[in-house]
Formats: C-alpha cells, sequence, structure tokens
C-alpha cells in the first residue's frame, strides 16, 4: 500500500516530465524548421543580389560569401 503510493506519484511525475519534453521537442522542432525556411530565402535573396550587382558591373565581381 505504501509502496503504491510513492509508486503512482513518480510515474505520475514521470508522465508530466515526458509530456512536457514532447511540447518542448514538438515547439523546437517547428522553430528549428522556420529557422531553416529563413536561411534559405536569405541565401537565395543574396544570390538574386550578386546577379543585380554583376548585372550593373563592367565586370563580374566576386564576394565572400559565408
Amino acid at each position: 500500500m505504501f509502496y503504491n503510493d510513492f509508486k503512482n506519484k513518480a510515474l505520475n511525475e514521470h508522465k508530466k516530465a515526458e509530456d512536457a519534453y514532447e511540447r518542448i521537442f514538438k515547439y523546437f522542432i517547428r522553430h528549428c524548421k522556420a529557422l531553416y525556411k529563413w536561411r534559405v530565402k536569405a541565401c537565395s535573396t543574396i544570390d538574386l543580389i550578386l546577379i543585380l550587382i554583376n548585372s550593373i558591373a563592367n565586370k563580374p565581381k566576386d564576394f565572400e560569401i559565408e
């Protein structure tokens, strides 16, 4: 009887921790995907800007991109 109370309490705490972990993990994954989309969009924008600069310049310019 006494053992079951501690066991049930420990299982409830474990379930709460697991739920919190799942919630935070899903939040993290969602924001990582959004960040990746922004990064891809930024790289695309940089490529378009380089094309524009090289089309305006008399000779192609090289820029360090990192």
